[in-house]
């Protein structure tokens, strides 16, 4: 009479060791398994994943507001507006060009392409389905690590991918749990870009940040609070965090014994956190511009010219090491 219960009991082990390895598998769009990654979500959105747009949007044309009178207008990204614009300034001088430059996040870009108003626009991770409407084209000129960085008193230099998500969540909350020296831990977090992809947050869900994590608005605020407030932690692209560390004002941390200086550790996928940037482009009839592929392929061409200065991986090393591309746009990280 036993045997019928022990082989049922046997079905439903087998059945909970199949479950509990399913949910302990990591998927990436297109890219490798996470093995240790801070975030478990894919890093890119689905190329294929579209928005649909009536037919009415799609016979419009490209038509920028009367108040812009350029041949090319573009929207780059905050986060890097003062590397790119004097490229676009330098090029606009050498051909001839008047070429109109504003600056904003990710939603200025897909807000002014949702109203054909811009010849280009950037985005600082894979863009979503509602960001690739029809006749968008997506050009990645690189990616660059997203450092965490601590207050200059901080006595640790290197900090674990496990311990910096329990930081965030607020499971270790002073040093000394980590070798440091007894004081409090007080994460900062710029929370943006929700629902678009990418390995530039400490948590894929931010809304599962430590209560007692400070939030801020700008890059430059959350800098100047780590700067400023012994315990503190906070992340961002190396781009924007260098100035202040060569200031002394804050200190870089390595990850996992990774050095995010080291910018070959990030082209072979082994440095975890990063941010990819994506031009686009117009194409069909009524809305290309004949001066847009010049500029992108300035974009390109001046990335790798100043990959070390500005801490960029180009596309061209992305390649080599086996990142995944459709067309010009990055799609995956490096398979295994």
């Amino acid at each position: 009479m036993l045997c019928p219960v022990r082989k049922k009991t046997r079905s439903v082990i087998l059945i909970l060791l199949l479950l509990m390895m399913a949910c302990s598998a990591t998927i990436t769009w297109g890219g490798q398994s996470t093995h240790g990654h801070l975030s478990q979500a894919p890093a890119f959105a689905d190329p294929d994943n579209t928005v649909a747009m009536t037919p009415e949007w799609i016979a419009q044309p490209v038509k920028h507001p009367k108040s812009v009178n350029a041949d090319v207008s573009v929207v780059v990204s905050f986060q890097l507006a003062d590397v790119w614009e004097p490229w676009f300034k330098q090029f606009a001088k050498q051909k001839g060009l008047n070429i109109h430059i504003r600056s904003g996040a990710d939603g200025t870009s897909a807000g002014a392409l949702r109203r054909k108003e811009v010849d280009i626009a950037c985005f600082c991770g894979s863009p979503t389905n509602t960001d690739r409407m029809p006749g968008l084209e997506f050009h990645t000129v690189g990616v660059v690590p997203v450092v965490f960085y601590a207050n200059v008193s901080n006595k640790l230099d290197v900090l674990s991918m496990e311990n910096v998500v329990k930081i965030f969540r607020g499971e270790i909350t002073n040093w000394s749990e980590l070798g440091g020296e007894v004081m409090s831990i007080v994460p900062v977090a710029r929370s943006h870009c929700k629902k678009r992809r990418g390995r530039w947050r400490p948590l894929n869900d931010m809304d599962n940040l430590s209560p007692t994590t400070i939030k801020v608005g700008s890059i430059e605020d959350a800098l100047d609070y780590v700067a400023a407030t012994p315990g503190s932690i906070g992340y961002e692209i190396l781009t924007r965090v260098d100035p202040y560390a060569k200031r002394g004002k804050i200190k870089v941390l390595s990850l996992d014994q990774i050095n995010p200086y080291d910018l070959e550790s990030l082209g072979t996928g082994e440095y975890p956190l990063y941010r990819g940037y994506f031009f686009t482009t117009w194409t069909g009839a009524g809305l290309e511009n004949p001066q847009v592929k010049g500029i992108i392929d300035m974009l390109v061409k001046k990335t790798e010219e100043k990959a070390g200065e500005i801490f960029f991986v180009p596309t061209v090393e992305l390649r080599k090491s086996g990142w995944q591309f459709k067309g010009n746009e990055l799609i995956g990280e490096p398979q295994e």
